[in-house]
């Protein structure tokens, strides 16, 4: 996630007024304690990442908050976060380790998931996103062209 950071930056530029963006911060993907990998190769300080496993909610929160304020985060997307317990949006949305969607509300107001971009080759290629954003706008542009002034 760390090294996708400055691309979704860029692409909650592009389409800010368009789309919001969002990160499910859903648990450490190498824990220390779990599966501890010795990188740095995208981190915002070029130190090794090193955190523990959370035990409670309020941990996973810290270190959604500390991931969120070193990658700024902040400003572009809005950082959500999943229970310790249960972990209820990786069940549900099977967002591990890294899941990237794009969810749009109906006519009736109800949110589907409209794209849900599968890593290819243990890597994502955001173009694919970039690319459905872009049919988005193009749509809202003339759907609002349409409408009376």
């Amino acid at each position: 996630m760390r090294g996708l950071v400055p691309s979704l930056r860029a692409l909650a530029k592009e389409f800010r007024e368009h789309a919001e963006f969002a990160m499910v911060y859903i648990s450490e993907a190498h824990a220390a304690d779990t599966w501890p990998i010795s990188s740095s190769r995208f981190a915002f300080d070029g130190k090794e990442v090193h955190v523990a496993t959370p035990l409670d909610d309020a941990q996973r929160c810290d270190l959604a908050a500390r991931f969120a304020e070193d990658y700024g985060i902040e400003g572009w997307a809005t950082t959500y976060v999943d229970c310790v317990e249960d972990n209820p949006f990786r069940a549900m949305y099977a967002a591990w380790p890294i899941r990237f969607y794009v969810l749009m509300r109906d006519a009736e107001q109800h949110v589907k998931v409209e794209l849900k971009l599968q890593p290819k080759g243990a890597a994502y290629d955001l173009a694919e996103v970039r690319e459905f954003l872009s049919v988005v706008k193009e749509a809202k542009t003339a759907a609002h062209q349409l409408e009376p002034h």
